[in-house]
């Protein structure tokens, strides 16, 4: 404590220190001649000397001199580096939390308001780089080796043989889900009224670098059920490929594996993901008919198709309340009311009570002075 407060007051001193004069016996000793340097080294701080200049006599002391700059209220032009096991258990404690919010919490607790930047607070830069390591680390994964090449070899070998099964690299798709996925979608539909919920995102993959540039945007494409109040996947797919063929391959290969068809699945207003349930699930050889065939049945009492298509409700009006004729601020109770009814609407589970709604809303929709104060 005492070395460090000269330090920083930037003074010239002379600290003698007890040290035995063999130095094998010192290199031996529970003091290594490292630590002594240690404790005489701070960032921004150079020594005038680094070494004892005299062979110490038996029992004597050693004197050095040494001489430091002023560096209070000056921010280091150096951090210290993050390696060897801090760097593992540094990037162990960010795999479940972002790295900025670790970062502000390391520095509250090296610093207090207006102080300057801690050489011990790492750059954001450092900690992602650090976390990546360590998740590499835990999943197996070679530094420098292609992700699809590595998905290859864990294809045929290690924890994940019978999950992966396809793979192509031009263009990029992965078919995967777990035997045990497959034995509990089997038995919830066995069990109750199936519902299975299939969406499809572009956020959490990044494009793969291939040989002509990167890749396209890749969706991650997940199918769910509901059970005991539980939300379970049962079939995952990413793929650089949104059209209908690709989504009609990734069912059926599921199907072959022993998936039955659900009574019901649920998707937004894709019409790459409707045209494919629609030719899968609900055995059409278009979405056309498909609608077709459930107005027959609304109409006339025909057969349902075997697997009933439906639009999310939450897509379904998101995608309604975008009309241009929303965009007037005026109407905006006018829109609170349909945007009810249309939810009413979705909802319902008779056809007779469907008509009613729908010929009320159609009533008030016609007078000249509804919407009106």
């Amino acid at each position: 404590m005492l070395i460090l407060l000269l330090m920083l007051t930037g003074v010239k001193t002379k600290i003698p220190a007890l040290i035995p004069s063999n130095m094998r016996q010192y290199t031996q000793g529970l003091l290594q001649p490292s630590m002594l340097l240690l404790m005489l080294t701070v960032p921004n701080v150079k020594l005038r000397h680094r070494r004892i200049l005299r062979e110490p006599k038996e029992v004597d002391s050693v004197t050095i001199e040494w001489s430091a700059p002023d560096t209070r209220g000056k921010p280091h032009a150096k951090r210290r580096p993050l390696a060897g096991k801090r760097r593992e258990v540094i990037g162990g404690e960010v795999q479940h939390s972002s790295v900025i919010s670790f970062s502000e919490r390391q520095a509250s607790s090296l610093m207090s308001q207006g102080d300057v930047a801690s050489p011990m607070l790492y750059s954001i830069p450092v900690l992602r780089k650090a976390k990546q390591q360590k998740r590499d680390k835990d999943l197996d994964i070679p530094e420098g080796c292609h992700p699809v090449i590595n998905l290859t070899k864990k294809k045929y070998q290690g924890p994940h043989v019978g999950r992966i099964h396809e793979i192509s690299m031009s263009k990029f798709h992965v078919h995967y889900y777990s035997p045990s996925q497959l034995l509990m979608y089997r038995q919830y539909v066995k069990s109750s009224y199936s519902v299975l919920i299939v969406d499809a995102t572009g956020r959490v993959v990044r494009r793969l670098p291939t040989l002509s540039g990167d890749s396209g945007h890749i969706f991650l494409y997940l199918g769910v059920i509901r059970l005991d109040k539980n939300t379970l996947p049962v079939m995952q797919m990413l793929s650089e490929k949104q059209d209908t063929s690709s989504i009609m391959d990734w069912i059926n290969e599921w199907q072959r594996h022993g998936a039955p068809t659900p009574r019901e699945v649920w998707c937004d207003n894709s019409p790459a993901l409707k045209s494919a349930f629609a030719r899968t699930f609900c055995q059409c050889p278009d979405l056309k008919t498909y609608k077709s065939q459930c107005f027959a049945a609304l109409d006339r009492n025909e057969p349902l198709p075997a697997c009933f298509l439906r639009l999310d409700v939450a897509h379904f009006i998101s995608r309604a309340a975008k009309w241009d004729c929303w965009k007037v601020k005026s109407i905006k109770r006018l829109k609170d009311f349909y945007m009810r009814s249309l939810g009413q609407l979705i909802n319902c589970t008779e056809a007779f009570t469907w008509r009613e709604i729908f010929k009320a809303v159609t009533l008030l929709a016609s007078a000249p002075t509804f919407g009106y104060r």
